[in-house]
């Protein structure tokens, strides 16, 4: 019986054993969450290599080359993606927690209002 061969994340070993040629790219030290979920979006056979020599680590993507198609469109949507989320870590809005922070020291700043007891007798 012949091994069905694997799809999506594989190591780098198993792409090679394929025998379908492999190229590489490097990419950044973040988001490679993203980068695996489009690509298996996509249907790319990749692996994913760490280099911990540099700091921050680098990661290295190796696909099979008949997917260059393929990667170059995963490549434009992690771009876009990243780009993305750049600018939306740019704007820096302020936390919901610091928020309630604050409101809670205004709240404890607030002078308590002391509660009278009186009863009254009813005839």
């Amino acid at each position: 019986m012949a091994k069905d061969t694997p799809h999506g994340k594989q190591s780098v070993k198993e792409l090679v054993g394929q025998g379908q040629g492999v190229s590489s790219m490097d990419i950044g030290d973040s988001g490679i969450r993203d980068f695996k979920k489009i690509a298996n979006k996509y249907g790319v056979d990749f692996a994913i290599v760490k280099d911990k020599d540099v700091d921050p680590p680098k990661y290295t993507v190796f696909f099979k080359a008949r997917d260059a198609d393929a990667i170059t469109q995963v490549l434009k949507e992690y771009a876009a993606k990243q780009t993305k989320r750049k600018k939306a870590a740019e704007k820096e809005r302020p936390s919901i927690l610091q928020k309630l922070k604050k409101f809670k020291e205004k709240v404890a700043s607030m002078p308590r209002k002391d509660k009278e007891k009186r009863k009254e007798m009813e005839r």
